[in-house]
Order: structure tokens, then sequence, then C-alpha cells
């Protein structure tokens, strides 16, 4: 077991899920790092927006799994770790996840040029862009910024810029989101994409 637990371990009889939060990080690249090696060991971990700290945590567990994924935890390295109930919040991201994470193709944009190019978003942080010519860019990150998971935003170079997006809209046949664009414009990304309106459908696997 991690010498400091903060929180509770549940009775094993608990019908509750939990989560374990294994650090909360101002330089994104930290966090990045422990999520790597929590992935790399088997586990599943979520980044959560908190003030301007980026946590990671292991989140969605049963009651009666919460020693077993300490003693793993412990095992990959780390000796502090936060236990608090999970609630419907972990049932909700487990639900966005499933739905948000595929491939999208654009039907329509304000940005006529992007029509066709397709979005990769995966459970890990991380998404690609596909233009429509076929062109693959490279792998950017993303993460939730609401409880909700409704707002998310993304950056293409570690953070140091990031665009704020909320989805307006999900299902299983469409997505439409609204992307307000960068804080700052960054070289590479003109200051016209901003406000843009984005209708997706999923791509057949």
């Amino acid at each position: 077991m991690p010498k400091r637990i903060i929180g509770k371990i549940p009775g094993a009889d608990s019908t509750k899920l939990y989560q374990i939060q294994v650090g909360a990080f101002y330089v994104q690249k930290n966090a990045e790092n422990i999520f790597s090696k929590l992935y790399a060991e088997g586990f599943t971990p979520v980044y959560e927006r908190y003030r301007n700290y980026t946590r990671v945590i292991v989140t969605g567990i049963p009651a009666s799994q919460i020693p077993g994924y300490l003693s793993r935890i412990k095992k990959a390295g780390f000796d502090e770790v936060i236990i608090r109930e999970a609630g419907d919040d972990s049932r909700d991201l487990s639900l966005k996840l499933d739905l948000f994470c595929r491939t999208w193709r654009i039907t329509d944009c304000t940005d006529r040029q992007y029509i066709g190019g397709q979005f990769t978003f995966f459970a890990d942080g991380t998404y690609t862009f596909t233009t429509p010519d076929g062109e693959l860019k490279e792998l950017s990150m993303w993460r939730w910024t609401d409880t909700k998971y409704e707002k998310f935003e993304y950056s293409h170079d570690e953070w140091q810029h990031t665009g704020n997006v909320k989805i307006r809209d999900i299902s299983l046949n469409h997505c439409k989101i609204f992307d307000a664009g960068f804080l700052r414009i960054i070289p590479g990304h003109v200051s016209s994409y901003l406000n843009v309106h984005i209708e997706l459908v999923p791509v057949p696997d």
C-alpha cells in the first residue's frame, strides 16, 4: 500500500464507485509523465482540470477493487494518493469517452476549407487531424475542462498555448462543436480561425 493515503478505503460491500488521484501538477509535462507511467503499468488514467492544476486520476473503481488498485499503484512507484467517491461523474466520463473518442469527419464548418477533414480523439488525451486531402497532422493533446464533460481544451505545443472547445450536441450519429480558438495566436494558426462552428459525423470502423 502507498505510505500516505488521503481519504478512507471503502468497505468492500459498498456499491459506489471511487477514484484514486495519483497527483496534481502545475507543470503539465509532469502530469504527462505520471500519466504515461500509469498507462504503461496497465491503468487507464485520465486528466482532470482543477484551477491551475492538472490532476491525474484513475476513476470508476468498484469499492471491492480499491485495495488491489492501491497495491498496483504502490508497485508502480507511487507512495501518496487521494481516494474520493466518484459518484455519477465516473459513469458520465466513461459514457462520454465511449461516445466522443472515435474518428469524426467534418461535414460542415464555418471555415469551409476544413470540410472533409477528420479528427480522431483518443481516451489517453491525444488526437490527430487529417486534412481533406489526406495529410496527417502532428499528434496533439486535449483534456476536459469541466465536470459535465462538455468542454475541453487542446494544444499543439505541449500546453504552451491552448484552444477551447464546447461540445454543443453529441450522439452516436453526429457531433456539433464550437471552437473559440486560441487565447493567443501562435505561428501556423491564423487569427481568422476563431469562433468556428463544426459539424461532424462518425467514420465507420
